[in-house]
């Protein structure tokens, strides 16, 4: 045999030798390499499967409520500008409906001041809440089941209004309260004379004030809705 040929030799039982390093070195790198693709392919699953895709419930739950976690004051200034409604009387024909809305300025839980003009073109439902009414937690857990159900209701407002706060009343604070029950909608904070209350025309409460775009009072409720009536006035304001 040749010198040549015995280089030719080696070199191709060097290459058969299963116990030669550089192709175990190669294929523990190609075991890995798999190993680690599998575990990105587990990772992301995981991820995707916990993100999820929003729905209804998820955009009803994540919408900001002004209400911050911890004291804050309970009342503040309110102020309704221009004629307020005449008063809610039970039984009888509602005298508001057909009139304008006032307008008013309030503020929220945290403290951010809004004016609000029934005018706007939006759609709005107000709905006054004491903390220590029972009708009123009933009404709250109510409409919040009804949201984490249905979502947000798409072309209108819907304004919660914390009124005739009191101490030394059960349930007390209203914030803490709402924040438990999850409520999903903004509330304003009454003033301590109750001056929303009074411009809107309440005569007790849960009360409900729904009014088209144009600021016009389309219906006005005193005690929990009864049922189908919360999707009546959604229907109005949306129709």
């Amino acid at each position: 045999m040749t010198t040549a040929t015995a280089a030719r030799s080696n070199r191709s039982s060097a290459g058969n030798n299963p116990t030669d390093p550089s192709s175990e070195t190669s294929k523990r790198a190609v075991m890995i390499a798999g190993a680690l693709l599998v575990v990105g392919v587990i990772v992301a699953l995981i991820i995707a499967l916990a993100s999820g895709g929003g729905d209804a419930t998820d955009d009803a739950t994540s919408l900001d409520t002004h209400i911050p976690q911890g004291s804050t004051r309970q009342v503040s200034f309110a102020d309704v500008l221009g004629e307020g409604l005449p008063r809610y009387e039970a039984g009888a024909v509602d005298e508001a409906i057909g009139l304008d809305a006032p307008s008013f300025t309030a503020s929220y839980f945290d403290n951010t001041e809004i004016t609000i003009d029934p005018a706007d073109g939006t759609p709005r439902i107000f709905m006054f809440l004491a903390h220590w009414c029972s009708h009123c937690q009933a009404e709250v857990a109510s409409i919040t089941n009804w949201v984490q159900a249905n979502g947000i209701p798409e072309g209108v407002e819907v304004i919660g209004i914390s009124t005739s706060v009191d101490e030394g009343l059960p349930n007390y604070p209203a914030s803490t309260w709402l924040l438990r029950e999850g409520w999903p909608f903004p509330v304003l904070r009454d003033s301590a004379q109750n001056e929303l209350a009074t411009g809107l025309g309440l005569s007790g409460t849960p009360f409900t004030v729904a009014v088209d775009g144009d600021g016009t009072v389309v219906g006005r409720s005193s005690g929990e809705l009864a049922p189908g009536q919360w999707d009546a006035l959604i229907a109005e304001l949306t129709g």
